[in-house]
């Protein structure tokens, strides 16, 4: 018997050493390169970042307002589907987007409580806020790299130690899905490209680029894409799990609450407050609208709008691109607008903050 484990074993560790190789080198998530003082440190110096798309984004936030040499003007807190969102929304003073994947109730509460605790805060603050935010089975747990600074502000303990949680990624070495999503990253590069931040002063590149204000451009694949690889890809999107809606039967009450809070918190101190509503491309609102449990993205944004109304809040957009006055054209995916799409939804945002 202990021959024969020991030749299980003889046979399993080179099968697992080229299992961690590949998660390390190809890194899908970004998790293993740990780049972010460096692309903090470009950006600070106003450049932008190519291949800037391995890294924990949660980090690379605290990084830049533990170093700013002054709160921002104008700020934006939310998910992906904000990133675009660049200093044209805020035509007067400096800006910074602290958009961040996935964004939950409690990154934005973290974003903002690293502003507060050094006493310094921004006149304007655009949230994106995406449907998610409120459903307790959104299975977004990235936020908890902020939640020292969450539970200053909510006084709520720990979850997880951050050592503990810092930990975890490294257990992403043997992982089998992880491998499966390094492998293609690994095979996509070909050898063509380097995963390590590059500085440049172009704003658009052939790669993933993360501008010095903080918001990006996507790589060149990804924004030339015609309307019929949209289409397949606003498709898959529907395919479940649909993006963090599965289980959402319910608005959160504790999660209303600890957004109403950050909210009146703000508003206390002064500051200008938008909520931005990003749509869906039409086929997938179309779905997600009629369908249960996802319909619930109507309560969603009624309970925005009530929220809005008590504390006379502006909101732009709306989940329903119709209604936003966006259509198929306007996105990059199911969940993702494009360039113009951002400048149709936002033309109110720019023609207030020019007058």
């Amino acid at each position: 018997m202990r021959r024969f484990l020991l030749k299980l074993l003889g046979l399993a560790l080179p099968l697992l050493a080229m299992v961690a190789a590949v998660n390390y080198a190809g890194d899908a998530g970004g998790l293993f390169l740990l780049q972010e003082r460096t692309v903090a440190r470009y950006m600070l110096d106003g450049l932008h970042v190519r291949n800037a798309s391995n890294m924990d984004e949660r980090l690379l936030q605290r990084l830049l307002i533990d170093h700013l040499p002054h709160a921002p003007e104008c700020i934006v807190l939310g998910s992906s589907r904000v990133m675009l969102f660049d200093s044209e929304i805020c035509r007067a003073g400096d800006f910074m987007n602290h958009a961040v994947s996935g964004a939950s109730v409690e990154d934005l509460i973290g974003v903002y409580q690293l502003y507060r605790n050094r006493g310094v805060y921004p006149s304007r603050v655009v949230i994106g806020v995406d449907p998610w935010i409120f459903n307790d089975e959104s299975d977004q747990h990235r936020w908890r790299v902020l939640q020292d600074a969450y539970s200053e502000f909510t006084s709520e303990p720990f979850l997880v130690p951050h050592e503990v949680y810092a930990l975890k990624r490294w257990t992403q070495l043997l992982s089998p899905s992880y491998f499966q999503r390094s492998s293609r990253a690994l095979l996509a590069r070909n050898g063509r490209e380097t995963r390590q931040a590059v500085p440049t002063t172009s704003p658009v590149n052939e790669e993933f680029t993360k501008h010095a204000d903080g918001s990006i451009a996507y790589d060149a694949g990804f924004r030339s894409a015609d309307s019929a690889t949209v289409e397949v890809r606003a498709r898959g999107d529907l395919r479940p799990p649909v993006y963090s809606l599965e289980g959402y039967l319910k608005i959160s009450a504790r999660r209303l609450r600890g957004f109403q809070l950050l909210v009146t918190d703000m508003r206390a101190r002064g500051i200008h407050v938008t909520f931005v509503l990003v749509p869906y491309h039409p086929v997938v609102f179309d779905e997600l609208s009629r369908t249960s449990p996802y319909r619930i993205i109507l309560q969603f944004e009624q309970a925005v709008r009530r929220l809005a109304a008590e504390q006379q809040i502006p909101v732009v957009g709306s989940m329903d691109p119709a209604a936003a006055g966006l259509n198929r054209t306007h996105f990059y995916d199911g969940m993702h607008l494009n360039e113009a799409g951002v400048a149709l939804l936002l033309r109110p945002l720019r023609e207030d903050t020019a007058r």
